[in-house]
């Protein structure tokens, strides 16, 4: 790891990527959802006042919650079937480890599968909260 000579905590490594990745996805992500995928909006205007993006940035912060604990419960899962935390295990450390043997671990499968699970979880809250809450269309 670069940073392992200086000194600084992998969870504040780990902090500051998630947020930074955080922040530039939400701002990446208003501004795909306003000017792209749901033009055909009720009211065009609302959607670019800051009170609207302050409520996109929370149902973001609520998708982000929701992520880490489906993740979280995943790995209490595999803690309580396997015996083994998904979420400290690098997947990196594993590959080093294992070589092309890491496709036959079972933490690896498991962290895939509850990563896939983390993924949906924020994924269709976005997409509802966005389609029926901020971006409603017009009624015909």
């Amino acid at each position: 790891m670069a940073f392992s000579n200086t000194g600084i905590d992998k969870f504040v490594i780990t902090a500051i990527s998630t947020a930074t990745g955080f922040i530039v996805s939400v701002i990446v992500n208003y501004l795909i959802s306003t000017f792209w995928v749901y033009q055909n909006v009720k009211d065009e205007k609302a959607a670019k006042t800051p009170k609207f993006i302050l409520f996109f940035i929370l149902l973001s912060i609520g998708a982000l919650i929701l992520s880490v604990g489906a993740m979280e419960i995943c790995n209490l899962l595999t803690e309580a079937i396997w015996h083994f935390n998904v979420v400290d295990d690098s997947i990196m450390e594993l590959i080093k480890n294992f070589g092309w043997g890491f496709l036959k671990e079972q933490v690896f499968w498991a962290y895939i599968v509850s990563f896939g699970i983390k993924t949906l979880v924020g994924l269709v809250f976005n997409y509802f909260t966005r389609k029926y809450i901020l971006y409603k269309a017009p009624k015909e």
